[in-house]
């Protein structure tokens, strides 16, 4: 089996002695490579763009039905762009953090080495938090919306199944919060404000139940979020004060009274 996963920092470890889910299922099945896509601070877009690319590239040499793929969809908020990289001044080394004053970053260059460093062209990832960067706060000033942030996440989700089914390739999704895809109202206070939820369910925005009717989610994990099983579920306290990030122990439960179940059963991965 070929493992391929993809997230934000709920699946890349934001310390060194934080492991994730992608790296326990790792360690559960065993697979014959792995391949982790995620990325701190990252959007959805780039979720799935990163996964898309990866699979496809797999699939050069490898067949389908040995491919297992795991997602976990981070906040509607984040967004990408696709730049020139003579627009960008700093001075950014490939697929690393733009530093910004202050120790604060600006956003990420040409992740996942999706463009060779020869081009001339790279993606460039926005953040509400990241201060300091004129483009991101542009974007969040002039541009930004929150129908339409919805609406980018939940196309992003059906590209990316639409994609994996085409080619009958075993997957599971879920997201770091229920913020990502509120089934109900008002959701538990994952952030200190409840500035990226709408006034009402995606199922009935007139903008997004059209698109939220096609998502398959017979193919998410049955819990509303990571961050809510971890905090009802796990029993266990998180490891940083006013952090929601889980602890390791939090993925390893999370991993094995979860994904492994869930993928044995819907799945169909058989990868007890």
């Amino acid at each position: 089996m070929i493992l391929v996963t993809g997230g934000c920092s709920f699946s890349e470890p934001i310390s060194p002695w934080i492991t994730t889910w992608p790296k326990h299922l790792e360690n559960h099945i065993n697979p014959t490579s792995s391949h982790h896509t995620g990325m701190g601070a990252t959007s959805n877009g780039m979720i799935s763009r990163s996964v898309i690319h990866k699979v496809s590239q797999l699939l050069k040499e490898n067949n389908a039905k040995d491919l297992l793929v795991g997602i976990m969809w981070s906040g509607p908020d984040r967004h990408e762009v696709f730049v020139d990289k003579k627009d960008i001044t700093e001075s950014i080394t490939h697929g690393m953090l733009i530093p910004g004053e202050n120790g604060k970053s600006l956003g990420v260059y040409n992740p996942y080495n999706f463009i060779n460093e020869d081009n001339e062209q790279a993606w460039l990832l926005l953040h509400p938090h990241n201060s300091g960067d004129t483009r991101s706060e542009a974007w969040y000033k002039h541009l930004h919306n929150k129908v339409g942030a919805y609406i980018n996440t939940i196309e992003h989700i059906l590209r990316t199944q639409w994609f994996l089914k085409s080619h009958s390739i075993k997957y599971f999704m879920t997201t770091y919060t229920g913020e990502v895809l509120p089934k109900t109202l008002p959701i538990k206070n994952f952030f200190k404000t409840q500035s990226n939820l709408l006034p009402e369910l995606l199922s009935e925005n007139k903008h997004t139940k059209h698109l939220y009717e096609q998502i398959d989610f017979d193919q998410f994990l049955p819990v509303e979020g990571e961050y809510e099983w971890c905090r009802d579920k796990s029993g266990l306290e998180f490891p940083i004060k006013n952090d929601n990030h889980p602890s390791s122990d939090q993925h390893l439960l999370f991993t094995k009274e979860v994904i492994v179940p869930f993928c044995n059963l819907s799945v169909k991965a058989q990868i007890t």
